[in-house]
């Protein structure tokens, strides 16, 4: 897979999982509801959750690491 697009899932990633972690907020309000909603709602926020972190996992890029090099420029004063 190239380089371009494995970035792009795994921003995706990260925007689908902070998506899923939003959703622990309302959380308590579907735990005091209680009922059929509060089963669907758990299923979806671990459903989302689970994708966006599969998809963080699986698109991980190699550690990037910055080289610098002194250049002649940087030694004018």
């Amino acid at each position: 897979m190239p380089a371009a697009n494995r970035r792009i899932l795994h921003v995706l990633g990260l925007v689908i999982a902070v998506f899923g972690l939003s959703m622990l907020l309302p959380l308590p309000v579907s735990l005091g509801i209680g009922g059929e909603a509060q089963v669907a709602f758990d299923k979806v926020f671990l459903l989302t959750l689970a994708v966006g972190v599969g998809l963080c996992l699986v698109s991980r890029l190699e550690p990037f690491t910055l080289l610098v090099v002194p250049t002649p420029a940087f030694w004018k004063k």
